[in-house]
Formats: C-alpha cells, structure tokens, sequence
C-alpha cells in the first residue's frame, strides 16, 4: 500500500513539474515545436503537437530550407516550456521567413507577443531575427506589422514596427540597449501593441515596443512581484542588475487599422547576416496580456511538487531509520 501511496506521489511530481502551456484562457496561438522530427526541414510539415491557434502546414517565404527542427528546446529559467525548438541556418545568411496560418479571433486592444531567442553565429550589422503578424500566412515583408525584433539590421539592436512597412523599424524613437546581443545566450523578446483592431489616430496611436531581457533580469522581475507592463516600463536599461531591461525600442502610428485576425499570418523572419549564420528560437506565443506570453508555472502545481518531495524525503529517512534498528 505504501508503495502504491509513493508511486502515486512521485506520479503527481512528475506531472506537476510538466507545465500547462494553455493555463490561460486568453492565449491565441502557441508553438513550442514539439511533434517534428529532428533535422527536418519545417517547411511543408503539419503544425506541431503543442501548437494552439495555428493551423494547416508550416510555411515559408524565401529560403525556407534553411529552417530545421532540433530536438534540444530552449530554456528560461522557470518559464514553462515544450521539448524541441526550431533553428534557422543558412551558409550566407540569406532571409527567409517561416510562416504559420492563425486561425484564432480576431483581436481587438493590446496583443502581446514573445519567443526565445539564441544566436549561435552571425550577428552583424545586416542580420535580424524577429516575430510578426501578417496579412496572409505567406505574405512578404512588405505587408507585415506588429513587428518584434530581438535583433535588426539597426547596429545590431533589437527592432519594433507596429506599422506595415518594415522601414519603420526603430523609427519613431531609437532604440536603447546594453549592447549587442550575445553569442549562445538565450534570450527573451517581448512585443507589445496597443489599440489594435481599431482606426489610429493622432489623439489615438498604436503604439508597438518591444523588451529584450536576459534571464538574471527575467528572475529579478519574478522575484520582485512578477513580469508585469509597469515593471517593464519603470525598468532601466542595463545588461545586469536589479530593475533592469536589456533593450527597449517603440514605433507609433497614427493611422491605418491593424488587426490580427482569422487567416492572418504569424511569421517568423530570420536571416540578412551576409555571412554564415545559425539562430535557434523557440516558445512562440501571442496572447491578450502579458500574462500570456510570459507565462509562471500555476502555484498548486509548485505546491505539489514540493508536497510529493518533502513526502518522499521523509519516507526516506524514516525507512533508513527503521533500517538501522
């Protein structure tokens, strides 16, 4: 009976520390790439088994082959996150885009976006990697928006366009950062856009930014009353140290309606190095609050998890006492 008791427990363990991807009910589309084979190219294969809000077959536009699935997922600290992640590879660091056909509602307000970011080779001051929304699944960069950018063609500086065209990269205000990105290091890059869905004006803009955060700064905002659009916004920017953000950059527009919507498009655009150069990204997620795309582990799962391990911790040094008499 004991035994039965310990397996259970380590069972409920097991599944606590496993994290729920769609805990909120507000999340439109996720793909943490897991269901495809390792070293195959994405393009022309069925959405992944975790993914939510997209549909059909992967995408591409340019060079799609250089996209391939890897069976190693990135990590973020305590972030909940699915096995594998996709990777981007091109000897000459030609662009491409992988692509995805959203088939959530369409949206009106503020979206939020994020995704993990590694770089393993070719940051230079021609190359880019991002996350945007589009008109169509397979749509060019020309007619993309809600643009986030972990790193653009700008002096290697993260990227935000909450308009159509994709010169509109930093314009409105210049981004600000610690520095260039670094080599294999995983980072997390979070877009947010405001008044969505609606007509823009002066008095009414849509206003798009995008946060760039390393881990140590992803620990200090949860430790410190969690990831929050207020924490952010307060934050300085620095690449270590408590209240800090890596990089931050925002674009505004002052007309136009822009809307994610039903057969619209989520893609991914990565390349333009002009040399060698492989990017690992992972954990896609676009949500209607930040909450969303920056998600915890729910409390009741970390609170099983330490039940079942203090449970066996004790069983353990009572049967090692028992053994002893």
């Amino acid at each position: 009976m004991k035994t039965a008791i310990s397996q259970l427990l380590l069972a409920a363990v097991v599944a606590g520390l496993a994290p729920s991807i769609t805990a909120h009910a507000t999340l439109l589309a996720y793909e943490g790439f897991t269901g495809y084979a390792a070293g195959q190219q994405l393009a022309g294969k069925p959405v992944g088994s975790s993914a939510y809000g997209v549909s059909g077959t992967v995408g591409g536009i340019g060079q799609s082959n250089d996209y391939y699935a890897s069976a190693n997922g990135l990590t973020f600290g305590s972030m909940p996150v699915s096995a594998g992640s996709a990777m981007y590879a091109d000897n000459a660091g030609v662009a491409a885009g992988l692509t995805y056909n959203y088939n959530g509602p369409s949206v009106t307000g503020t979206v939020y976006t994020s995704f993990l970011l590694n770089i393993a080779s070719g940051i230079t001051t021609a190359s880019s990697s991002g996350l945007r929304i589009n008109t169509s699944q397979n749509a060019s960069g020309a007619t993309a928006f809600f643009q986030s950018y972990g790193d653009t063609s700008s002096s290697t500086v993260p990227g935000n366009a909450y308009g159509l065209n994709a010169s509109q990269v930093n314009s409105s205000s210049p981004a600000t950062t610690a520095g260039s990105l670094s080599l294999n290091t995983t980072y997390l890059v979070v877009g947010i856009f405001t008044n969505t869905g609606t007509s823009l004006s002066a008095g009414s803009p849509g206003l798009g930014t995008t946060y760039v955060m390393t881990l140590d700064q992803y620990n200090y905002f949860n430790s410190h009353g969690g990831v929050t659009t207020a924490a952010l916004a307060a934050a300085t920017v620095g690449a270590s140290g408590g209240n800090t953000i890596f990089s931050a950059v925002s674009s505004s527009v002052t007309s136009g309606t822009y809307t994610l919507q039903t057969g619209g498009g989520i893609q991914f655009a990565i390349g333009n190095a002009q040399v060698s150069q492989t990017v690992y990204f992972d954990e896609m997620r676009v949500g209607t609050s930040l909450s969303d795309v920056i998600p915890v582990p729910e409390p009741s799962s970390v609170s099983l998890v330490i039940a079942g391990i203090s449970f066996l911790v004790l069983r353990g040094i009572s049967a090692r006492r028992r053994s002893l008499r």
